[in-house]
């Protein structure tokens, strides 16, 4: 009599310890970030689908010659694992995991789970074919609902009844004993156990790819957002450019017409990439391209300089970044004085950063500057491609002093 609570209180630790196995396996899975990307769906090749069935089939045919070698029943997982590897991959997979662990069980001296357990991965293959969406691992996975909670049931429900007949098949010693039967509560336990092994990674897995869909969500709106700060900072630009060719045609027809072709030709190329990130070499030429138009208008009273260093033209900056920095240094700097004056591009690395500087030594602006369309476009662009406010904009100089424009940009956006 004495014995009994013994036996009862290692029974419950042997099937918490299989729940936390699975818990533990389950959550090394979301911790590697290969497996995980194979989870989210950010990795859909055959390669990383095979190597995730692999990982799980050897992970179970550990477990199972543990048991064998070590009679440590906590780390048996076969039914379980076949299981899930059939209810997420497919039949093809759950049989092959299937005759693996069946294989490895006939090595120790039970030849009827070769038998048994790929049917197992089967089974619970045509679930994942039926109801692929329960796991929530389809794009439009489904993670409420009546159709979700009665799809899941009937997967419970399966699983219930195989794991049914692989413990009646241990008590007539046809098949391992894995978790030793003492009576008609032990086998209910049994039953839950499993059910818990298979709910609880379904629940991590499924929680992992709703924080991805949701991340996935959330980059879309910042796209969406940056597509529309773009399409506001066209007109804009095309405006004060028109604005150019028409003050330009009443002194040279010949000008008017190259700033148009021109103009053509920097709009195409705006339009024609969609990348939301680009090389800093690539910004550079479109800024180039954008400085003909202008020298055609001011001749000789505007000059350019370059100080970009080497190492900093593969890094990548959000695109038509620069444009809006240049326009305002000759717009407000350059036009206003009667000489003209110089505009100088600088770019280098500083620490995490990469500095960008668009300055001139024209007529200065106001202290504090005053901030027009292009720049507060500018900024709000800056927010959005970059969160927790980590590139800015500081504008500095004063009147008769020129102004200096300084992005500085993380260098996590690289080619």
């Amino acid at each position: 009599m004495n014995d009994m609570p013994i036996i009862s209180q290692n029974y419950l630790l042997i099937l918490l310890l299989r729940i936390g196995y699975m818990a533990a396996l389950a959550s090394l899975v979301v911790a590697w970030k290969p497996l995980r990307e194979v989870v989210t769906g950010e990795r859909r090749t055959l390669m990383w689908r095979m190597a995730r069935v692999l990982v799980e089939a050897a992970v179970l045919g550990a477990g199972v010659g543990a048991r064998i070698s070590l009679l440590s029943s906590s780390t048996d997982l076969s039914l379980e694992g076949i299981f899930l590897s059939g209810w997420i991959h497919g039949p093809i997979t759950g049989v092959i995991v299937g005759l693996f662990i069946g294989s490895i069980e006939l090595w120790g001296g039970h030849w009827t789970p070769l038998l048994f357990l790929p049917v197992v991965g089967l089974v619970s293959g045509q679930l994942a074919i039926r109801y692929p969406d329960v796991a929530g691992w389809s794009s439009g996975s489904k993670v409420g609902g009546r159709d979700a909670a009665r799809d899941l049931a009937i997967g419970i429900a399966v699983l219930l009844v195989l794991e049914s007949i692989w413990a009646i098949m241990g008590i007539m010693n046809v098949a391992p004993n894995v978790v030793p039967v003492q009576g008609v509560i032990s086998f209910f336990g049994v039953l839950l156990s499993s059910v818990a092994c298979v709910l609880t990674p379904i629940w991590i897995w499924r929680g992992l790819r709703m924080e991805a869909e949701l991340e996935k969500r959330t980059r879309q709106m910042e796209k969406i957002r940056m597509e529309s700060l773009m399409e506001r900072f066209r007109p804009h630009f095309l405006f004060n450019t028109l604005g150019a060719i028409v003050s330009l045609m009443r002194t040279d027809l010949e000008g008017a017409r190259k700033m148009t072709i021109k103009l053509a030709g920097l709009l195409r190329r705006s339009m024609s990439d969609n990348d939301e990130f680009v090389p800093l070499r690539d910004e550079l030429r479109f800024v180039r391209d954008y400085l003909d138009i202008e020298s055609i208008r001011h001749g000789n009273r505007l000059k350019v300089q370059e100080m970009v260093d080497e190492d900093t033209l593969d890094l990548r900056v959000p695109r038509m970044i620069l444009q809006p920095l240049v326009e305002n240094a000759i717009l407000h700097g350059i036009d206003p004085k009667l000489e003209g004056g110089t505009v100088t591009i600088r770019a280098k690395s500083s620490g995490d950063f990469l500095r960008i500087e668009v300055s001139d030594d024209g007529v200065g602006i106001e202290d504090p500057p005053r901030e027009g369309i292009g720049l507060g476009n500018l900024r709000a662009r800056l927010e959005t491609a970059y969160e927790n406010n980590k590139a800015f904009l500081e504008i500095t100089g004063g009147p008769e002093k020129g102004a200096s424009a300084v992005l500085w940009i993380p260098l996590e956006k690289k080619t």
